[in-house]
């Protein structure tokens, strides 16, 4: 459990950190392609910690942020989310 928190908060802190927009939105890409490429994996743990910083309300209220990632890596999240 301890674990998956840190990562979490990792995950959001990394996001969250970074004032310009074009930075915030290569991070969540970032991290959007490292959630593809752990659940390739059947790394499901670290997969969920990182949705659930993407589900935390700070990241959820970056509707400007998802606006502008890649519309692909956003579906893929939306995807994530209804399957989980």
């Amino acid at each position: 459990i301890n674990r998956f928190n840190l990562v979490s908060s990792w995950v959001s802190h990394s996001i969250l950190s970074l004032e310009k927009l074009r930075d915030r939105v290569r991070m969540y890409s970032h991290f959007i392609k490292v959630a593809e490429h752990l659940r390739n994996m059947n790394n499901f743990q670290t997969f969920q910690a990182i949705l659930a910083a993407f589900s935390s309300t700070p990241i959820h209220r970056l509707k400007l942020t998802q606006m502008n990632l890649d519309p692909r890596l956003w579906a893929k999240v939306e995807e994530w989310n209804n399957l989980m």
